[in-house]
């Protein structure tokens, strides 16, 4: 175990003493941060989770609701009778996911599978962090934690 100075007296004391024994002050321990040090890192992955999302750096490729891929334009599955492209999030869908859901319950609303961007699992919580984009760059950024939606956010939706 270490010396240190006392701050009241100047006497060395032991690193793990909780008071002085010379003057009685009492010493603070020093907190760990590794609780502020894990919210850090997962702040970091999201964060480049969302702006390669924005950037669309993350590929152009995404899986529809089938898990076959998707490379834009329209959907060879979607039925011609609508002008909605069936891989394409709308605002009202954006509008109808709630915190809480699954993902299985976000991909029921939207009709496609997202892309997944970033996955961590950090001091036990394991969070993913999914785009569903758009031709025109528009897109949807969902967070899940622990198997619900926790967050999300959307650039230029229709």
């Amino acid at each position: 175990m270490g010396m240190v100075a006392c701050p009241e007296c100047g006497e060395q004391i032991s690193t793990s003493a909780s008071a002085c024994p010379k003057c009685g002050k009492v010493l603070k321990k020093k907190k760990s941060g590794c609780g502020k040090i894990a919210l850090i890192v997962l702040g970091v992955f999201v964060l480049a989770g969302i702006v390669n999302g924005i950037t669309g750096s993350g590929g152009s490729s995404r899986s529809t609701a089938s898990g076959s891929p998707s490379y834009g334009g329209s959907n060879s599955n979607s039925s011609s009778s609508t002008s909605r492209n069936d891989t394409e999030v709308t605002y009202a869908e954006y509008l109808e996911i709630e915190n809480g859901m699954s993902y299985s319950e976000v991909v029921a609303i939207v009709g496609f599978e997202g892309e997944e961007m970033s996955r961590n699992n950090i001091a036990g919580y394991e969070s993913i962090l999914y785009s569903f984009s758009n031709r025109f760059g528009t897109n949807m950024i969902i967070t899940i934690q622990d198997g619900g939606v926790t967050s999300k956010s959307q650039i230029g939706l229709d």
